[in-house]
């Protein structure tokens, strides 16, 4: 039997909605704002805009979606994922 402790702790952990439930697509709200603290402190960045994404594939999809109109063209050099292109087709 695996030891009560993590076991109590991993119960906790699931009974909480924000460890295993989307979130925002800009991320969590405490996290952009201790990042931004920490732009702010360390780099000097001031007024930063904060992103965090699940993985490679939302950063790509929100930028496409950010910075291209429908019918922009777009380079995609290969080897890309095939995720990239779709992100493409269907802004």
């Amino acid at each position: 039997a695996p030891p009560p402790e993590p076991t109590k702790a991993a119960q906790a952990a699931a009974s909480e909605s924000t460890t295993h439930s989307y979130c925002a697509d800009d991320g969590i709200p405490e996290l952009k704002d201790a990042l931004k603290k920490k732009l702010l402190s360390d780099n000097k960045l001031k007024e930063s805009e904060v992103m965090v994404c699940s993985g490679s594939n939302q950063a790509y999809g929100n930028v496409v979606v950010a910075l291209l109109d429908p019918g922009d063209a777009a380079v995609l050099f290969t080897p890309y994922y095939f995720n990239h292109h779709m992100a493409l087709q269907m802004n």
